[in-house]
């Protein structure tokens, strides 16, 4: 009696112009809208930042005043105008921080995703793809700049309910291959920010080392961007 066989989970594919509608929800999922995204971790982060504490500071004067004095109607509309305006304040710095990464994602499909096979895979680059029965949870590109000798791996995302699963690495080690095989590429880059520390842990494990940083963001919040570098050979720079 034969077993039967249990299909794989998923499988890695080139990007095919029919998946660009998934690719496009798929990008503010991951940076806006599902747990763990930019946004949900920039606006936990946020809630220890400065803006924040003024806000707490703001709404416990509010309160108190209240408490103070119930029967001063005068105490009593400036206690209550001054929680109403911490909980605006946090509002505020909230929809701030969804806005920013709003623009992020809106930026990327007006550049490279507007047109993957012009901006990724023409040049020599790639695009992949997670799917699991044409369902797309995932996918990386890979753009390559022939008068650098370099590439550098782009918008790299998962679908909440498929993370910690292996496929982000298994798209890494598509473009890595992709990447390594092209003549004249002596190193690939990568960006990613500390909102995604995941991201971070898995470049590093694969030889990638930071080389450039800079801070990002607004009021509201602010984070460090990296630049990451792996030679071809996997050398690490020093």
């Amino acid at each position: 009696m034969s077993l039967q066989q249990t299909p794989p989970e998923y499988r890695i594919r080139q990007y095919r112009n029919g998946d660009m509608p998934q690719i496009r929800a798929l990008l503010y999922e991951g940076f806006v809208t599902s747990k763990g995204s930019v946004v949900d971790v920039a606006t936990r982060r946020a809630l220890t930042g400065v803006p924040c504490i003024i806000a707490y500071c703001i709404f416990l004067g509010g309160a108190f005043l209240l408490l103070r004095s119930p029967s001063s109607s005068t105490l009593k509309a400036v206690g209550t105008s001054l929680m109403v305006l911490s909980t605006s304040l946090l509002l505020a710095a909230q929809a701030a921080i969804r806005r920013y990464a709003t623009r992020f994602c809106d930026e990327a499909l007006e550049n490279d995703l507007h047109d993957i096979n012009a901006h990724c895979i023409n040049p020599g680059g790639g695009f992949w793809v997670a799917v699991r029965e044409e369902r797309v949870l995932g996918y990386v590109g890979l753009a390559h700049w022939p008068s650098e000798g370099t590439t550098e791996i782009r918008r790299m995302v998962v679908t909440e309910a498929f993370r910690h699963r292996g496929i982000a690495r298994a798209l890494m080690d598509a473009a890595r291959a992709h990447s390594d095989a092209i003549h004249n590429v002596q190193c690939v880059y990568v960006r990613t920010t500390d909102l995604q520390k995941t991201a971070q842990r898995l470049y590093e494990r694969l030889g990638f080392v930071p080389v450039q940083e800079e801070t990002i963001g607004n009021w509201a919040g602010r984070t460090v961007r990296r630049l990451y570098k792996r030679t071809v050979d996997g050398r690490r720079e020093q």
